[in-house]
């Protein structure tokens, strides 16, 4: 079994309404593990800034971790991200960078369904005027709510990395962009979005990586599924 990445788990508990008991997260991880090979969970608690600091953020966060440090089994990785809310003043938030994934120069951020003018500047904020590199979390969620020209101005910008939920896989449209990034040697990655083990316990991984074979060259595969180290930075 080949070893799968989560670059977008967000199981963490008591970060959300939907999953509070750290005994479910735990379940949830280790179904995903013995079914499907995910091995590696990337933690991204949301982020606002109109609610809390980003100090206070990590403190939940790091607690939240704590609740399930002596209860994972070893061959289960966690790293800590956040998914940042793309909302006003977030560019200027102190301690953004703390909220880069652990060893990178890559910013997760959320885009919210229903923006406005304030949302596209501040996301051009975030883009040109800080020093980091931005990485879209589920990004084919996106296709739903913004406008063609956005998407397609996004996939083309320099120095950007995107996530997509591997769900993403059943749409032709999300397929048809996924080709065109990789043709790009863009960074890409793929997580489950899960936020609840009732949704864990249904999730159809097997699906979709079957759907990668079928649309997509082994060469592309291993782009999506198994970056190299050297592009997530």
């Amino acid at each position: 079994m080949r070893i799968y990445s989560d670059w977008n788990c967000r199981l963490l508990p008591m970060m959300s309404d939907l999953i509070t008991n750290p005994v479910d997260t735990v379940r949830s991880l280790q179904l995903l593990n013995e079914k499907f090979g995910l091995s590696h969970f990337c933690m991204m608690p949301e982020f606002d800034c109109n609610h809390e600091s980003v100090a206070s953020f990590i403190i939940r966060r790091d607690k939240a971790l704590e609740t399930l440090t002596d209860q994972l089994p070893k061959n289960i990785r966690i790293t800590l991200g956040a998914s940042v809310l793309v909302s006003e003043g977030v560019s200027s938030e102190n301690g953004l960078k703390k909220l880069l994934l652990p060893g990178t120069n890559l910013l997760p951020v959320r885009l919210p369904y229903f923006s406005g003018n304030e949302t596209a500047k501040e996301l051009n904020r975030l883009l040109y005027h800080l020093p980091y590199r931005i990485l879209f979390l589920s990004f084919d969620s996106y296709l739903n709510f913004y406008p063609k020209g956005d998407i397609q101005r996004w996939t083309e910008l320099p120095n950007t990395a995107y996530q997509w939920n591997y769900s993403a896989l059943e749409v032709p449209l999300a397929r048809d962009l996924l080709k065109k990034l990789l043709s790009r040697n863009s960074t890409v990655l793929f997580g489950t979005g899960l936020r609840s083990y009732e949704k864990a316990c249904y999730y159809e991984m097997d699906h979709y990586v079957d759907l990668a074979s079928k649309y997509f060259s082994d060469y592309e595969i291993d782009q999506m599924f198994f970056p190299k180290k050297s592009s997530i930075r």
